[in-house]
């Protein structure tokens, strides 16, 4: 299983495999940093600024070890009786979140590096909505993607949801205020005649 590839790179943290994986992030965030035009942060930026937090896999179908029966089939293990290694292992698989912790100011780069060591080492990919979880503004992690990627930089785009692109666009246009405006253009007419002598 790819995650349990993952698992086996952070952990136990201590081990040879896992810092030289912490290591190889922290060098591929430093480089992108370093493409980006920020040289000195990317010096700064060190393997213990970077902590990497996978939870352990559920175990839901080694946690099923019970007898369950009736007098028609007998007693046998629940997970014998209903097999739920299948969808336990699915269920696992699909709703794992870990999460990487680093200094704000390497956010965005750190996020990147991680996803595209992962994508690459161990086959994996993030949900689009990762940078939700991330607390990374979207439209910071989008430039920071397209700038290293017009810099020559091989790394996937990480474009704004577009239902958020449509609400910053409104948000950021003269229409919504204009509206806003129309609907008390009486009331600030009077308001402005009333205080005009003060």
């Amino acid at each position: 299983m790819k995650w349990r590839k993952l698992k086996r790179l952070v952990a136990p943290r201590s081990s040879p495999e896992a810092a030289a994986f912490r290591t190889r992030v922290r060098e591929k965030a430093q480089s992108y940093l370093v493409t980006f035009g920020q040289p000195a942060l990317a010096g700064k930026l060190q393997d213990a600024h970077i902590v990497i937090d996978l939870p352990d896999v559920q175990g839901i179908a080694e946690k099923t070890k019970f007898f369950v029966g009736d007098e028609d089939t007998g007693v046998e293990f629940y997970n014998q009786m209903f097999r739920v290694e299948k969808w336990s292992e699915a269920y696992e698989s699909q709703k794992l979140i870990g999460y990487v912790f680093c200094p704000i100011e390497y956010r965005v780069a750190v996020h990147l590096a991680f996803r595209d060591v992962v994508e690459k080492e161990c086959k994996l990919s993030f949900d689009k909505w990762s940078w939700q979880l991330a607390k990374i503004p979207p439209q910071e992690l989008s430039d920071f993607a397209a700038e290293l990627i017009r810099r020559g930089v091989e790394t996937q785009q990480a474009p704004v949801p577009d239902a958020l692109a449509e609400r910053r666009t409104y948000l950021e246009s003269r229409v919504p205020k204009v509206r806003l405006l129309e609907a008390y253009d009486s009331i600030l007419g009077e308001m402005g005649d009333k205080f005009r002598s003060y």
